[in-house]
């Protein structure tokens, strides 16, 4: 890395496929955290139909713009 972040555009689109009822919308607040080489999980904030927020994660391979591994379950959820 030289020290800043670029503006990638869009990556990820949490309404492009089927989506856990907790994260059907949103893909906001991202915060990427390094797994290997030019893979990132990006974990972000998802809504559900009452709007209310759930934490899920995609990874990425920022260099291909691809997704290497979208998880499909919130790994953390509001239960109200």
């Amino acid at each position: 890395m030289n020290g800043y972040w670029k503006k990638q555009g869009r990556l990820f689109d949490p309404e492009s496929r089927p989506r856990h009822p907790k994260l059907i919308t949103h893909a906001a607040n991202p915060l990427p955290v390094y797994i290997e080489d030019d893979i990132y999980r990006i974990y972000y904030s998802g809504r559900d139909e009452k709007n209310r927020s759930s934490i899920g994660a995609v990874d990425i391979d920022i260099v291909k713009r691809k997704i290497i591994r979208d998880f499909y379950e919130p790994f953390f959820f509001a239960w109200t």
